[in-house]
């Protein structure tokens, strides 16, 4: 397989950015997103009957990634489950792209039981 480098950051130079990184087995594909974007994929999520879940329980708390850190993703299939069940028609393109192709490298590293790590640039 080809390493793969995403970038949904033209036009948004000197913006914050988050970024979803997988390293298995010799190949990497890195999603580069202007941190708009992934708000608008984060926003639409609500919470569960115990609060916060998922990747949004560390996006809403302000906690888990800083700038500069890495973050392990600590369940892929809540998370995966989590943006999946995120209604289409709330987004504008290119943010149902961008959340499909997370969901596509959450799977692929979950299928090869390889972790995902998270990072504010």
């Amino acid at each position: 397989m080809e390493n793969r480098v995403s970038d949904y950051t033209v036009g948004f130079e000197g913006e914050p950015e988050i970024h979803f990184i997988l390293n298995s087995q010799g190949f990497s594909w890195i999603i580069k997103l202007w941190e708009g974007y992934f708000s608008a994929i984060m926003d639409p999520i609500e919470t569960g009957p115990n609060g916060w879940t998922g990747l949004a329980l560390p996006y809403h708390t302000l906690s888990g990634w800083n700038k500069d850190e890495k973050w392990q993703i600590p369940n892929l299939t809540e998370v995966i489950e989590q943006l999946s069940n995120i209604e289409p028609k709330r987004f504008h393109d290119p943010s149902h792209r961008i959340l499909l192709e997370i969901i596509d490298l959450l799977s692929l590293a979950r299928k090869n039981n390889q972790p995902v790590f998270i990072r504010r640039d």
